[in-house]
């Protein structure tokens, strides 16, 4: 029995010390600051075939730039509902930008997530329409490489 109460109270005091070193981190006035004064701008970077607007976020304007892109074919949709709830993440906790932009497109192709489907309207294959060393020109790659206007973009 004395043997338990020293592995619970050994448990005990190695929780306590565990615990007083992982501290939550709260915004400080300095960090306040500096999420207001962090930009945040929302921005159209062109229109679908059928003339949706393609959106993007763009977060700080640090010299280091991430790209972040959720989803280019319409029946993979986690990707765009992941940084869209990343999003409203960065919008609350700017200070972890420190001097860097990051730009979210959570949707490239939203013709085809509002079908739920892999292609554009016009049936292209977002992905195989990037220029590439192995790229093939026919009717689900487009008839040249950035042929299809959500590639552009």
């Amino acid at each position: 029995m004395k043997s338990n109460a020293k592995f619970i109270l050994l448990y005990l005091f190695a929780a306590a010390i565990f615990i007083s070193g992982c501290a939550v981190i709260r915004p400080t006035a300095g960090r306040a600051a500096i999420r207001r004064s962090t930009p945040v701008k929302a921005c159209i970077a062109g229109a679908s075939v059928r003339g949706k607007s393609i959106k993007y976020t763009k977060f700080g304007d640090g010299p280091n730039t991430t790209l972040l892109i959720g989803s280019i074919h319409g029946d993979e949709q986690a990707g765009a509902l992941l940084l869209n709830r990343f999003c409203g993440y960065l919008k609350e906790n700017r200070y972890l930008l420190g001097d860097n932009t990051v730009i979210i497109v959570p949707i490239v192709n939203p013709d085809g997530f509002a079908k739920k489907t892999r292609y554009n309207t016009n049936g292209i294959d977002l992905n195989r329409n990037f220029p590439s060393d192995n790229r093939v020109n026919d009717e689900h790659s487009g008839s040249f490489a950035i042929s299809a206007p959500e590639s552009w973009c």
